[in-house]
């Protein structure tokens, strides 16, 4: 189906000469879109390697007393660590001196080094650090980047696949299994920190935009929902003008996309099985 045509079908389904593609119309249009492939998810698959960083360990928790000043040796391209407090932290490698202030009840606080280093701890007051971390490798030049120690590794779908709308499963390692530990937050992906290997992801993908100014393309559609889209793009027209137009059509649409997704699942779910022996 074309936008031209859409239209043309939405104008018909209200009884009213066509008026072109109007802002409200083209809002419908996208909105409904957007309506379709969250009730029928188009499903993509893409394969990642992960490259987790390792991090070593160099406490697990430090408490700072009043006007001390406590050293650790850093060696590596990357720290992190969390602290509760109000206080300083001095970094010192090959390329100077860096300063980290914290006060809040929570924060984490990231930098890069360059090789051996040397971090320490200072500040008028008490408070806690935990789980000072050194990291071989890192992953991006962005600082905040830098994971935390035995924390999760995560990964945005943003950037890697621009059309992602939301995940449908978890994601599996090369076993095909799903990835123990994994979870999902928003659009981003949690893996463990030990994970390695290929990654697996499965999520429904967007609808391509419209473009007014070329009415001759063909609209991003499931085939089986040709039908469909006129349906809802005139629920959203009329919401406002005619209630009961509005629902109707809604009714029409609901009863069509539950079709639909019951004839998918019943054809997922079909099973080849040979009684000749032929195949």
């Amino acid at each position: 189906m074309k936008l031209n045509e859409l239209i043309k079908e939405i104008y018909s389904l209200g009884f009213e000469t066509e008026g072109g593609a109007t802002p409200s119309i083209l809002s419908a249009i996208s909105r409904s879109l957007y309506q379709l492939f969250t009730d029928l998810p188009q499903r993509k698959t893409i394969r990642l390697l992960p490259s987790i960083p390792r991090g070593t360990r160099v406490f697990k928790s430090y408490v700072h007393m009043p006007r001390a000043s406590d050293s650790f040796g850093l060696c590596g391209m990357a720290f992190s660590f969390k602290v509760s407090g109000e206080g300083e932290a001095a970094v010192e490698d090959s390329l100077g001196v860096r300063t980290y202030g914290f006060s809040s009840h929570y924060s984490e606080v990231r930098g890069f080094i360059s090789g051996d280093a040397k971090i320490t701890f200072t500040g008028p007051v008490g408070y806690t650090v935990s789980e000072l971390a050194v990291f071989d490798t890192v992953t991006s030049t962005d600082a905040e980047k830098i994971p935390l120690c035995g924390e999760c590794f995560r990964i945005p779908m943003t950037g890697i696949a621009p059309d992602f709308f939301f995940f449908t499963e978890l994601p599996r390692g090369e076993d095909g299994a799903f990835v123990e530990g994994a979870r999902l937050d928003g659009d981003c992906i949690l893996l463990p920190a030990d994970f390695s290997g290929e990654l697996t992801v499965t999520y429904a993908r967007c609808p391509r935009p419209i473009d007014p100014d070329r009415p001759e393309d063909a609209i991003d559609l499931p085939p089986t929902c040709v039908q469909l889209l006129p349906l809802l793009v005139a629920s959203y027209v009329w919401l406002e003008d005619d209630s009961e137009r509005s629902a109707y059509y809604a009714s029409l649409y609901r009863d069509g996309i539950s079709r639909v997704r019951n004839e998918c699942r019943i054809s997922s779910s079909t099973v080849f099985r040979d009684t000749t022996g032929w195949a």
